[in-house]
């Protein structure tokens, strides 16, 4: 029997994460759906979708609740299913498709999913689909297909799956003029906190998130070792200096898939209308 060849890293990755997820056949098929209205990315207006944020997320924490039964946020939704990328600039199509992904998590929430066991990921990330950009697109396809591909590694800091361990959700929305600076933010936010990165001088012992060992291939796209990329945004400049010398050992800390928020009831959905 002829031996199965060495994945790349990117397909090893993947291949790891679909295992995690007790991949039966990957994902569900994106779908091309009608749109009888297309507007331009610029035409969607997020000022409701942003007070929604500021509203209802604190210190990344999500009131759930407060995005129930809101017709702010049901329009905002609708934009999403109409919107025409054809035309958008790369700030508009980046900013665009994480608040897209951020919302849709948001409104599998409201209707009673969620990613904290195994099986309940396998709906939640690669079997639910959402409508987006005259698309049905699931959570994993919207993720590995249209964001990912734009070439920025920060986008992981940025992209939040309802859960203990992914970024903390912004309080504001994401917008092309500001998206890098935000996206600089986020890496920096996220690496500095000691909930999901930890750093131990004397050890020289950095446990970082699972998230760096999923997509090593993002953060070390020039051939940099992983150490490098913590080194660009670290706060502490010994820190710094010593990943920058390879004196640190790498480990991954375990994921928590707990819920990063209050749902809106015990059952943890609500009544939303048809998308």
């Amino acid at each position: 029997m002829r031996p199965h060849p060495t994945p790349a890293p990117m397909q090893k990755n993947l291949l790891a994460i679909c295992l995690l997820f007790l991949l039966p056949g990957c994902v569900a098929s994106p779908q091309k759906i009608y749109v009888e209205n297309p507007i331009s990315v610029n035409q969607i207006s997020i000022e409701g979708y942003n007070r929604l944020l500021q509203d209802n997320v604190n210190a990344g924490f999500v009131d759930y609740s407060g995005f129930c039964d809101s017709s702010i946020f049901t329009r905002y939704l609708k934009s999403l299913r109409s919107a025409n990328l054809s035309n958008a600039s790369h700030e508009e199509r980046l900013s665009f498709l994480i608040n897209a992904y951020n919302a849709s998590v948001i409104h599998s929430i409201l209707e009673g999913e969620s990613p904290t066991t195994l099986l309940r990921r396998n709906t939640f990330f690669r079997r639910d689909q959402h409508p987006i950009a005259g698309e049905n697109l699931t959570l994993w396809s919207l993720e590995h297909d249209k964001i990912r591909v734009l070439g920025d590694p920060r986008i992981h800091f940025a992209l939040v799956c309802a859960s203990a361990s992914c970024p903390r959700l912004a309080s504001e929305a994401f917008r092309p003029a500001t998206v890098s600076l935000q996206l600089e933010d986020a890496a920096r936010s996220f690496i500095n906190d000691p909930q999901r990165n930890q750093f131990y001088k004397e050890q020289k012992v950095a446990k970082v998130s699972a998230i760096f060992e999923w997509y090593e291939e993002d953060f070390t796209s020039y051939a940099s070792p992983l150490s490098y990329y913590l080194a660009d945004y670290v706060n502490d400049p010994q820190i710094e200096d010593d990943l920058r010398k390879g004196l640190y050992e790498i480990q991954y800390l375990p994921y928590d898939w707990g819920l990063n928020g209050r749902t809106p009831s015990p059952e943890g959905g609500c009544v939303e209308p048809d998308l």
